[in-house]
């Protein structure tokens, strides 16, 4: 089935947002990857991006490359660790 227009600029936009999410994920200052790590949302949606198999494999890839970048870098201390976690069980099943 093909994408029309609109979904392609929908994906496309994702896409561009989730690679911006993963660029700013490589930052070496530590309070900005805590404050994404902790944003309502943000890792449980990327979790559901996997969970729900969108037709758009980069977009699960993409997902998955940042869900993976983040779980390098979180520690025990860091107040984010139950979120990564719950969302990586989400994009698990």
């Amino acid at each position: 089935m093909l994408a029309t227009n609109e979904e392609a600029d929908t994906d496309e936009m994702l896409i561009i947002c989730i690679e911006t999410i993963y660029n700013l994920s490589c930052s070496e200052e530590r309070i900005v990857l805590e404050r994404m790590g902790i944003h309502p949302g943000l890792l449980m949606a990327l979790g559901c991006i996997l969970r729900f198999r969108a037709p758009n494999r980069v977009k699960e890839v993409s997902a998955m490359i940042f869900l993976h970048r983040i779980a390098q870098i979180v520690v025990k201390e860091m107040s984010c660790q139950e979120v990564l976690f719950s969302a990586l069980v989400q994009g698990s099943v």
